[in-house]
């Protein structure tokens, strides 16, 4: 397996990806389009005596009891491809992270490697590693310096997928 270099206008469109719902910059420094006017008359307020909707099984609670917590894990990517593919790219903060991945192949297992995507020849992180294909997942802990980074695997059979989740 040879370290791969990535387009760069590629990683900035990963990146503003990875950057969440925020406007890009060109957006920001465009002029905002004029406001219009509604023609549809809007509905009268909820009068102040109805009660209250009761929450619904399962959902969650609303307000300070829902943190969003840092180290709260969440699904990273869920990712298909023939015989060879790549994670999105994936900016990363400095710290310990645990991945889990499973895989889904035609297949024993796969292959993979982190990489930190860097100018030029992108660096290895850790050694290779073999995921099953039988959904079983596979935990991976790392100490990263911050940053992007993107996983490539190798299954050598097409209708691959791979998910992951961590923080």
């Amino acid at each position: 397996m040879t370290p791969m270099h990535r387009h760069p206008a590629a990683l900035i469109a990963l990146a503003a990806l990875a950057a969440g719902p925020a406007a890009p910059a060109t957006a920001a420094s465009a002029p905002a389009a004029p406001a219009t006017v509604a023609s549809a008359p809007a509905a009268p307020p909820a009068p102040a005596s109805a009660p209250a909707a009761p929450p619904t099984a399962g959902a969650a609670p609303a307000g300070p009891d829902r943190v969003s917590h840092a180290h709260t894990k969440s699904v990273l990517f869920d990712t298909w491809f023939n015989g060879q593919g790549y994670s999105p790219t994936l900016s990363i903060q400095f710290g310990a992270h645990r991945y889990t991945l499973k895989a889904d192949c035609d297949s024993d297992a796969l292959v993979g490697q982190l990489y930190h995507s860097a100018t030029g020849v992108d660096p290895r992180v850790g050694s290779a590693f073999k995921v099953s294909c039988d959904r079983a997942p596979k935990t991976l802990n790392y100490q990263l310096r911050g940053g992007f980074y993107y996983f490539h695997f190798i299954s050598g059979v097409d209708n691959t997928n791979v998910v992951a989740d961590g923080a």
